[in-house]
């Protein structure tokens, strides 16, 4: 009865309308449903499995919203698995993604960003992605590094990984010293710090880089393997200033020749060479004579040169003379 009250004045205000010249705004929708219902193999209804969650939704909002979960019910699977969320601890922020394709309201924080992020990419969902990328560029830390670095590192290549990356670069590279002595911190306390981040920093010869570089390299041999395949990549003068600094980075390495095996000890060699072969020359001290640093050379004073080497000569005796000399026996008186 409700509606039909409702209804009937909803009518009576068009005819009304129709009558003064007043157009009503039509009903639109974000995305047309209409194909997923030509389809009789369709799954309107779908189960999603996520570690020990179960959640039943609906098959079209899913579909409109996601063009992985559109592939997989236009093919009539109704029940699907998310594979690359059968860890614990994900299962709240899943349940939290799926709703907010229902229509409900995503609160997104700390707890629950890293599957935000992680979900809306793997299944490519664009607003629920772009909601938690507005939030991380927004609540950017250096603390935070070490959690978006992980979310990057989950994420198969394409624009969203792009995105995250291009993110946490432009962070690093406006906040430099802050995140040097994050990173420097958490490697004094042992904490974990991926290849990928250190190649960031370094790669931009960030102050304390070399501490940064020498400290994440003693950490572990994968660290060492790494460093001598990445070295190219970092200005090694600019980290590491002090040549002494440098001397004791690389007894890191030599002191694991065991472990390295021979073939890092080519590597080792071109590490040190690509430090010292553009090394700036040694500057001339006042106590170092121009002639020590060129070589001898010949003075154009030759004839005084001459002169000055046969009165030496004549003024020595010769061997013959020396000779005579040690032969000659005292006369002696006889009484």
């Amino acid at each position: 009865k409700q509606w039909y009250q409702r209804r009937v004045a909803i009518t009576a205000g068009d005819s009304q309308n129709s009558k003064l010249g007043i157009s009503m705004p039509i009903l639109t929708l974000a995305h047309d449903f209409t194909k997923y219902f030509d389809n009789s193999e369709f799954a309107h209804k779908a189960t999603i499995y996520a570690n020990s969650l179960t959640a039943v939704c609906c098959g079209v909002l899913l579909a409109s919203q996601s063009s992985i979960f559109e592939e997989k019910l236009f093919a009539g699977e109704s029940d699907i698995l998310l594979e690359r969320f059968c860890y614990d601890g994900c299962e709240d922020g899943i349940k939290e993604c799926l709703a907010s394709l229902h229509g409900a309201n995503l609160e997104i924080s700390v707890r629950n960003i890293d599957v935000i992020l992680k979900f809306s990419a793997y299944y490519n969902i664009e607003q629920l992605f772009g909601l938690g990328l507005k939030w991380i560029r927004e609540t950017m830390s250096p603390r935070n590094i070490y959690r978006l670095d992980k979310v990057i590192s989950f994420i198969d290549a394409g624009s969203y990984k792009d995105l995250l990356q291009e993110t946490l670069d432009l962070y690093i590279i406006n906040n430099t010293t802050d995140v040097c002595n994050e990173i420097l911190h958490s490697l004094q306390q042992e904490e974990h710090v991926s290849h990928n981040l250190v190649n960031m920093v370094l790669s931009k010869g960030t102050p304390k880089g070399g501490a940064i570089l020498a400290k994440w390299t003693f950490l572990s041999v994968e660290n060492m393997k790494f460093i001598l395949e990445k070295h190219p990549n970092f200005n090694l003068k600019k980290l590491f200033e002090d040549t002494t600094d440098f001397i004791n980075f690389i007894r890191v390495f030599t002191s694991k020749n065991d472990v390295l095996g021979i073939d890092s000890m080519k590597q080792i060699i071109e590490l040190q060479n690509s430090y010292y072969v553009s090394y700036p020359s040694v500057p001339v001290s006042a106590s170092t004579s121009t002639s020590e640093l060129k070589g001898p050379s010949v003075s154009p004073k030759t004839d005084a040169t001459s002169e000055n080497q046969e009165r030496t000569r004549k003024s020595s005796p010769t061997r013959s003379e020396r000779s005579t000399k040690k032969k000659k026996v005292p006369t002696a008186t006889l009484r």
